[in-house]
């Protein structure tokens, strides 16, 4: 997987997410669309968000 889409409005639930490792072992080539680039010491559900210049994350927005 290099990308995962989403909505531009789309957001985590503001509670009850946790967990360090929902980009666990995730293939090198997944980049956000800011242009985050996967790093082993950067797989929490706090990258599950759209990727900005200000968050650092996983997701692009379309």
């Amino acid at each position: 997987m290099t990308t995962i889409y989403a909505d531009s409005t789309w957001a985590l639930p503001s509670s009850g997410i946790t967990g360090s490792q929902c980009f666990y072992s995730c293939s090198t080539s997944l980049v956000g669309g800011n242009g985050t680039a996967w790093a082993s010491n950067k797989t929490a559900y706090t990258y599950f968000r759209i990727d900005t210049a200000s968050a650092p994350a996983y997701i692009t927005a379309v």
